[in-house]
């Protein structure tokens, strides 16, 4: 009997168990009180909620991918390697591939800016053949007021044409041939007050229109540009002033730059002496919490006999975005533009942007009423170590345009 009552209270006892009941003994002064209350709660399915919520999103997982280095630096070697790979698109080049490898050395040697020496090396490809490398570096010499700057720049890009000026733009059917641009530069400057450098430029540049259908050749003919490529170096005098925070994604500081040059033609196959000019002006100040108003002024201006391989085009990545790059080409271009960014939460920010721009042939023909508008919103998504997602989308006269990209556009 007494194993018969004991198996009675082992089966009463996992019954219970299972049914995840709480049993409270409450006494008083007059009897003893038992109560029983069952908990409803499925454990198993919470369980499996929690692992759903800790799951990362999609776009979360994109955005990890790009703010993982590429490279293991030990922190006590005084060159560190980082590298990023992206996805990119303009309506010049359609959907773009991005690899960019940045090494930074001699961090005890940072020079009157606090900008450590470095060397990068960034190719860009797309569907629709185009490509882009870039090779560019800053050394700064041992007592950090000598720097020495390089750059080598190679491309090809499949593009439309209208050819050649304001009103060709405008009026002229769609054409379309191989812009060919290949460029290097060895830039020698010197620290000589508070922020301000000033040294020599020395530049070559190689220009080539490929595969120019007949209606291409015919805007050229009546343009009187009848060569389809030109070599040409030049050496020149630059100064610089920087007072900006950091060089990328920057919230305030003031940058200037300014390039004269000369391009004898005995260092090139132009049968003339060129010259060309170079001016930049930005500004950066924060308005408001979270908020920073960029100013950019740019100008860009050779001289008449210059070949049109080398003119300056409206549109691209950085200026005047939304218009397609090379539909307003000549052989001077001045541009202004002021955006303001705003930080949203988190990793989002935005920004909305105005400007405008005009290109001629002489100083003397420059007209305001050919002056072409420009603006749009962005989104920016911070990305870590790789920089800053920037997604554009500009407006022009008669013009619009999408550009993903990486970092600010000045």
């Amino acid at each position: 009997m007494r194993r018969i009552l004991l198996a009675i209270c082992f089966v009463l006892t996992a019954t219970a168990a299972a049914q995840a009941t709480q049993t409270y003994i409450k006494q008083d002064s007059n009897s003893l009180q038992r109560k029983t209350i069952y908990d409803p709660t499925n454990y198993s399915q919470v369980q499996r909620n929690l692992a759903q919520a800790s799951d990362k999103t999609f776009w979360q997982r994109v955005i990890d991918r790009f703010r993982t280095p590429l490279f293991d630096n030990d922190p006590n070697n005084k060159f560190h390697l980082n590298g990023s790979v992206g996805i990119g698109y303009t309506s010049e080049t359609g959907v773009l591939f991005t690899a960019k490898a940045v090494g930074i050395y001699d961090k005890e040697i940072n020079g009157p800016l606090d900008f450590p020496s470095t060397i990068s090396i960034a190719a860009n490809i797309s569907v629709t053949g185009f490509y882009a490398i870039n090779i560019a570096g800053n050394n700064y010499f041992t007592d950090g007021k000598n720097r020495l700057s390089y750059g080598v720049d190679l491309s090809s890009l499949p593009i439309r044409f209208w050819g050649l000026g304001y009103e060709a733009a405008d009026v002229n059917p769609r054409a379309e041939y191989t812009k060919k641009y290949h460029q290097a530069k060895v830039r020698y400057m010197r620290h000589v007050a508070d922020k301000l450098w000033v040294g020599a430029n020395l530049d070559f540049r190689y220009g080539y229109g490929g595969e120019l259908n007949e209606l291409a050749i015919g805007y050229l003919t009546e343009a009187g540009q009848h060569i389809r490529e030109a070599a040409s170096a030049g050496v020149g005098l630059v100064a610089e002033y920087d007072s900006r925070d950091r060089k990328i994604n920057t919230t305030r500081g003031v940058y200037f730059s300014l390039l004269t040059e000369m391009r004898p033609k005995m260092l090139s196959d132009i049968d003339d002496n060129l010259w060309h000019i170079t001016a930049v002006a930005d500004m950066f100040c924060p308005i408001w919490q979270g908020g920073v108003l960029a100013v950019d002024l740019y100008g860009d201006l050779w001289s008449s006999a210059t070949p049109w391989v080398f003119w300056p085009a409206i549109g691209g990545d950085y200026r005047m975005r939304g218009y397609y790059f090379g539909r307003y080409t000549d052989r001077k271009m001045l541009s202004a533009q002021a955006e303001v960014r705003q930080h949203i939460y988190g990793p989002l920010s935005c920004c909305v942007w105005g400007g405008a721009a005009s290109l001629f042939s002489s100083h003397i023909l420059f007209d305001f009423s050919e002056l072409l508008p420009n603006g749009g919103l962005g989104l920016r998504i911070d990305i870590g170590k790789s920089g800053r997602l920037r997604i554009d989308y500009g407006f022009g006269r008669n013009s619009n345009g999408l550009i993903i990209n990486i970092n600010e556009a000045f």
